[in-house]
């Protein structure tokens, strides 16, 4: 899933090992892009919790208009 663009809709892909939090709500739009494999989301500050993901950890929702 390389072909994120800024502004698509994703959604965060949670594993128990490597986050606290069970569930993030989403879809979160993508801000910006860092190299090839990481992407900073629109998640809400409050959470505490870094905005920038691998894209090991993103996929795209379904109302997003990109490539599927």
């Amino acid at each position: 899933m390389h072909d994120l663009t800024i502004g698509d809709e994703i959604l965060i892909m949670m594993h128990p090992e490597r986050f606290l939090l069970e569930t993030l709500s989403g879809p979160y739009k993508v801000l910006r892009r860092f190299g090839s494999s990481a992407y900073e989301l629109d998640i809400p500050r409050d959470l505490g919790i870094n905005p920038v993901f691998s894209v090991e950890d993103l996929t795209r929702s379904r109302t997003s208009t990109g490539p599927q």
